[in-house]
């Protein structure tokens, strides 16, 4: 019998490989057998109990022994795939950018790959979120077009969606740009210059201004000096393929003496600044964005809402708003209080004597200095050493005439130009298109981790002197923006 059991055992692990078992009795003139038939033999999962009958003589012996155990292997199931834009059967303007949208997902797996087809070509691929492809239409000939999305697991497994879209040729009226400009000053002295931004729309690709005095420019953002006194008719017209605008602002600039005087001061980066004289004061008509102070000394640069979040009250640090080289070229860059004063002790002097981050021959202002801009500007003394929001237009006259949210633009009478560039709080950003804040080299007396600032917005047009966490005053470890006063 021990060699019976041992065939049985050699048996029934030979049954893993050859999903058969069979038992014979050796010596016997009656033989047993059981036949087990096992498909997809999986020894891991549940066990399946066999009776193996043997007969022997007249006497049955009934075996128990553990079998196979029978389980059916899943087979992959294939990827979903479904493109979400364009839908089925749109019509779209040639010249106009197609983004293509997938949503694809795989219930036993993952995805590897959504490839995208257009007219059974293949053009992109996608092996993470989003699942999208940007389609340039200027090439692509009107009428129907099949747009394919096929999605692959990990399997190899893959699902497809298709669908059609007709383009259509574009109405090349809706692509004639539309002409529009501001400038920094319309009243200034001869000599003076003035800054001219384009604000035309539907993509112009070429510009020809007119200044009224006989002088042109093809620049799309020309600074011109006017020579000698008079008004002005200044024109723009702006061109692309599809056609021509222009626009005319008749005696738009005054030139006149005892009118605003500018100028221009550089950094140590080589960025150039517009600057006007407003009272007995020259302001720069744009915020500070120097990456180095002005021994060269580079201020650090910080990015992440941690590294920011983790600053102290000591710490130099600048950032763009949302990290962005744009907004940094549009309003300038955001500074610690440390950083802005680059190490200087407080001061309420006027003027403040603190260099700071400004460019040599020109220093950070005081909250006595700000003030003193504010009351040229119309505010009396009371309102002006007031909290909250004072004065009347004051604010109106530093805003420029353009940027501001809703329609909040200034009249920017003095020429201080100021835009909307938001704030970094402590780690995210706040507010750009709708706020600027300044730093002052003033503490708000008595709390050494805040100083004074001066607030613009949109929805009012005083200036504002205002307070964060019950202080009138900001966290020195905020972002804010920088003017600078020449010495």
């Amino acid at each position: 019998m021990d060699a019976f059991y041992a065939q049985i055992q050699k048996q029934y692990l030979h049954h893993i490989q050859t999903s058969l078992i069979t038992f014979d009795l050796p010596g016997q003139g009656a033989i047993a057998k059981t036949i087990v038939s096992c498909k997809n033999v999986n020894i891991m999962n549940k066990r399946i109990i066999r009776t193996v009958r043997l007969v022997l003589g007249f006497s049955i012996f009934i075996l128990v022994t553990q079998g196979c155990n029978k389980s059916e292997e899943a087979a992959n199931k294939a990827p979903t795939c479904t493109i979400t834009n364009p839908a089925n059967g749109n019509e779209i303007q040639k010249n106009l950018p197609v983004t293509i949208t997938v949503d694809a997902n795989d219930i036993d797996g993952k995805i590897t790959s959504v490839a995208f087809y257009i007219d059974g070509s293949i053009v992109g691929s996608k092996s993470s979120l989003p699942y999208s492809f940007d389609w340039n239409t200027d090439a692509v000939n009107s009428g129907s077009h099949t747009i394919k999305a096929t999605a692959k697991d990990n399997d190899g497994s893959a699902g497809s969606n298709e669908i059609s879209i007709i383009v259509t040729e574009t109405d090349s009226s809706q692509k004639v740009p539309v002409a529009s400009f501001t400038s920094n000053l319309t009243f200034v002295s001869p000599g003076s210059s003035v800054q001219f931004t384009d604000l035309s729309s539907k993509t112009p690709t070429s510009w020809l201004w007119d200044f009224g005095d006989g002088n042109v420019s093809t620049s799309q953002n020309p600074s011109y000096t006017f020579p000698i006194e008079g008004s002005f008719t200044v024109s723009l017209a702006v061109s692309n393929s599809f056609g021509t605008n222009t626009i005319t602002k008749t005696n738009y600039i005054t030139v006149a003496t005892g009118g605003t005087e500018t100028g221009t001061v550089a950094d140590y980066d080589g960025n150039s600044y517009n600057t006007v004289k407003i009272g007995d004061q020259w302001w720069m008509g744009e915020d500070l964005k120097t990456s180095h102070f002005a021994d060269g000394e580079v201020i650090p640069l910080v990015e992440d809402n941690t590294s920011w979040i983790n600053l102290g009250y000591t710490n130099k640090a600048r950032c763009f708003y949302d990290n962005s080289l744009e907004n940094a070229n549009t309003y300038g860059a955001l500074y610690s209080w440390a950083a802005a004063m680059n190490g200087s002790a407080t001061s309420e002097l006027n003027p403040s004597a603190v260099k700071g981050a400004c460019p040599d021959g020109w220093h950070l202002p005081s909250d006595a200095e700000w003030i003193e801009l504010e009351m040229y500007l119309g505010m009396s003394f009371a309102q002006a050493d007031a909290f909250g929001w004072r004065g009347t237009d004051e604010g109106a006259k530093m805003k420029a005439t353009y940027g501001w949210l809703n329609n909040g633009n200034g009249t920017n009478t003095s020429g201080f130009s100021a835009l909307p560039g938001g704030t970094r709080l402590n780690g995210p950003f706040d507010g750009l298109g709708g706020t600027a804040r300044y730093w002052s080299t003033t503490e708000y007396i008595n709390i050494t981790h805040y100083a004074f600032t001066r607030t613009l917005d949109y929805q009012h047009s005083g200036v504002g002197w205002f307070f964060a966490n019950h202080y009138y005053g900001f966290p020195k470890d905020f972002g804010l923006s920088v003017r600078c006063v020449k010495d």
